[in-house]
């Protein structure tokens, strides 16, 4: 994957949604992840949703972004996840 950095102010807060099924530690993967890429990431801003009947789980964490790599690295990253049914 490769983002146009036009499109981006860095540095910049985003918010990375994932979703996958609520039997795996979804928090951990997501953390894992972004640990990889964002130095001193804050796991204070994960915000988890279940879904309605429960299968699923939502994750939503704020991601401080200074270069391009990283976004490129964690999108990179979770698409080699089986447990994440999506990401935005």
């Amino acid at each position: 994957m490769s983002i146009n950095e036009d499109l981006w102010d860095f540095p910049c807060d985003i918010n990375l949604k994932v979703m996958g099924l609520s039997h795996h530690p979804m928090v951990e993967i997501v953390t894992e992840i972004v640990e990889r890429h964002v130095t001193g990431f804050d796991r204070s801003t994960i915000l988890v949703k279940n879904s309605k009947k429960g299968k699923y789980i939502s994750i939503t964490a704020t991601v401080s972004l200074t270069h391009k790599h990283q976004v490129e690295g964690i999108y990179a990253d979770l698409e080699k996840r089986e447990e994440i049914a999506w990401k935005l």
